[in-house]
């Protein structure tokens, strides 16, 4: 989950994000970016359960490691 703050009419800047697995807030480096995660945009289609509906979540380093820990067949690595 992005918490953001306008900075300029109509530009946003994320201010705040909070892995929607763990609840935990994703910290800011010294260079302000934030720390590695996940971030993902899902679109759903015609006919899906969540059909036309639009799902966005975060999730940090240490929960997608558990996440990806239950996989049947892992992800890719290059």
């Amino acid at each position: 989950m992005r918490i953001n703050r306008e900075i300029t009419a109509p530009a946003v800047e994320t201010e705040k994000m909070i892995c929607n697995f763990c609840g935990l807030e994703i910290k800011k480096n010294e260079f302000g970016y934030f720390d590695e995660h996940l971030s993902v945009e899902k679109k759903w289609g015609y006919g899906s359960e969540f059909d036309s509906e639009t799902h966005s979540f975060e999730i940090c380093e240490d929960c997608y490691k558990r996440l990806i820990a239950e996989f049947r067949i892992k992800p890719l690595v290059g």
